[in-house]
Parts: C-alpha cells; sequence; structure tokens
C-alpha cells in the first residue's frame, strides 16, 4: 500500500510538471527563478481554485491579488488570495488551465464586492498540490460575505497581546 501511494504521486508530480512546462512561456528566461517561481505559483492557485470552486457555476476566476505569505510552521505556508470574477464562463468549453490573461480572459466588475473572493489557502511549498490540504467551501468567502467582514475586523495582534 505504501508503495502503491509513493507510486502515484511520483506520477502526479510527473504529471504535473509536464503540463506547468509547457503553460511556461518563453518570456520566463529573462526572469529570476524567484518571480518565475511567483507566476506558476499563481497558476497553480488559479487553476486549484477554478477547478475546486463550486459557488459560481458560470465563471471563472483570476488572481486579482496575493495579500501576504506566511510560514505556519517549517513544514506548511499560509496565502491570502483575493480572486476576481473574470469575463471567461463555463459555457466558452474552455479547460481550467486555458482561464489565462493571455487567452483574453479579464477581470469584471472587480470594484464590486460580490464579483470578488478571498481564500486562505494552506500549503507546503509553492508546488504542492493544493487539492490534498484545501476546500474552498471552508476557506473562501465572497468579497461581500458579512462573514469576511467580521473576519477582517478581528484584531488578531490585540488577541494575541493579551
Amino acid at each position: 500500500l505504501q508503495n502503491k501511494i509513493f507510486s502515484r504521486m511520483w506520477i502526479n508530480i510527473i504529471l504535473f510538471l509536464f503540463v506547468f512546462w509547457s503553460e511556461i512561456p518563453e518570456s520566463f528566461s529573462n526572469k529570476t527563478m524567484h518571480i518565475v517561481d511567483m507566476e506558476v505559483f499563481y497558476l497553480l492557485l488559479q487553476d486549484w481554485f477554478n477547478a475546486a470552486y463550486r459557488r459560481d457555476r458560470y465563471y471563472y476566476y483570476l488572481i486579482r491579488e496575493l495579500l501576504s505569505t506566511i510560514h505556519l510552521s517549517v513544514y506548511f505556508l499560509s496565502s491570502e488570495v483575493i480572486f476576481e470574477r473574470s469575463n471567461c464562463t463555463k459555457n466558452m468549453q474552455l479547460t481550467v488551465p486555458q482561464v489565462r490573461k493571455g487567452n483574453g480572459c479579464c477581470g469584471i466588475d472587480s470594484n464590486k464586492p460580490q464579483n470578488i473572493v478571498k481564500c486562505t489557502v494552506l500549503h507546503r511549498n509553492f508546488y504542492s498540490p493544493l487539492n490534498n490540504l484545501n476546500d474552498p467551501s471552508l476557506q473562501c468567502f465572497r468579497g461581500d460575505s458579512s462573514a469576511l467582514y467580521e473576519l477582517e475586523a478581528i484584531d488578531l495582534m490585540g488577541i494575541l497581546a493579551e
């Protein structure tokens, strides 16, 4: 059983690298590895979100902003991400990896809170499978959600100082 899980993990890693290697354009050749890592991480986050988020059955989303990334422990990081609704819809028959700004997708009505989604994403590193650790129905809130406003209103530094 352990060998089967290990071999399955390697197959997933190889498939992942193959798919995303074809997604990396030549423009990356002039950039530092950190910038390339962040851009690939953005694509990973966006693809994870579009594949897993079920509350909007019509629109795909693009990353609007990566607010922060913190180390929770030696093994885990947590990133706060804002996604914006895009003009690319699921009726357009696009696959998740095709939802890219380079393919004509762009944010629409991003100034309206109901068109943005804020997520806190747990990950091991920039290349770990996000679906193993995350569930968007638990970790993502629409911009007009009262839960989101309540979370932002919490003064965490004040709580930690007590």
